[in-house]
C-alpha cells in the first residue's frame, strides 16, 4: 500500500496544530484572536495553502485562514465547520479592507 503524497507533512502539522491550540488554552476566542492578529491576509481566491502551510508561513487568503482557524478549533476539541457566503462592498470599502487607498500607486 502506498503512503499518501503529503503523509510526511500532515502528521507533524497535526502535532503542531494541537500544540498551538494548547498554548492558546484551547479557548475559542483566544484562538480566533491569535489567528486574526498573527496571520497576514493575502488577497487571492480559493484554497491555496490549507491550514498547514498557512500556520507555517503566517499568511494566507480567506479560505486558507478559515482552514487554519477550523483546524485549530478542532485540535482544541471545539466543533467547527466551513460556511461560505458573499459580501458586497463598495470599491473604497474593499480597498480599505485589503489595506490600500484608492488612487495609491506602488512605489
Amino acid at each position: 500500500m502506498n503512503a499518501p503524497r503529503n503523509a510526511g507533512l500532515s502528521f507533524p502539522c497535526v502535532i503542531v496544530l494541537h500544540n498551538e491550540a494548547a498554548e492558546l488554552n484551547n479557548h475559542p476566542l483566544t484562538i480566533h484572536n491569535w489567528v486574526r492578529n498573527n496571520i497576514e491576509y493575502l488577497p487571492t481566491y480559493g484554497s491555496i495553502q490549507g491550514s498547514d502551510l498557512t500556520l507555517l508561513s503566517k499568511r494566507g487568503n480567506a479560505f486558507d485562514t478559515a482552514s487554519l482557524l477550523i483546524a485549530l478549533y478542532r485540535a482544541a476539541n471545539i466543533p467547527a465547520r466551513y460556511v461560505y457566503g458573499t459580501v458586497e462592498l463598495q470599491v473604497d470599502q474593499a480597498m480599505n479592507w485589503v489595506g490600500r487607498e484608492i488612487g495609491s500607486e506602488e512605489k
